[in-house]
């Protein structure tokens, strides 16, 4: 797929491309990514978290309406989305090819993980002390 690779904040990276049809996740799952552009070797490849949820009735004018609002939600339904904390290596070169505004040719295979299964669950209560 080809992605568009954008620098969202100093030392973050926001990763989007079509979401495949095929593809299915929840929250907390994460996917591995080749992007052989970017890496030293082609067979490099990296895990990341997803960064958006899986929503199929979401339409096309209520993605592009959020696209502005925060770098998470800009591709709700439509998009695979990531996140990227950028440090060496590979993230600072993903971080490059942002800067460049370039296009970049990613491989995904995933996604893995198993969230946790919060059905059944009618409250969850957070106590914080100070």
């Amino acid at each position: 797929f080809d992605s568009t690779v954008e620098v969202v904040s100093p030392g973050y990276v926001r990763v989007r491309f079509r979401r495949p049809k095929f593809m299915r996740w929840r929250a907390g799952q994460d996917a591995i990514l080749t992007m052989p552009s970017v890496s030293l070797l082609p067979w490099e490849a990296h895990p990341f978290t997803i960064a958006c949820i899986c929503d199929d009735d979401h339409t096309e004018e209520s993605s592009e309406n959020e696209k502005a609002s925060s770098p998470v939600s800009a591709s709700q339904g439509n998009e695979l989305v990531f996140i990227v904390k950028t440090q060496s290596g590979f993230t600072k070169r993903l971080e490059e090819a942002g800067e460049r505004g370039e296009t970049v040719k990613v491989f995904i295979d995933g996604p893995y993980g198993s969230p946790p299964r919060l059905l059944g669950n009618d409250t969850i209560l957070f106590l914080s002390g100070s």
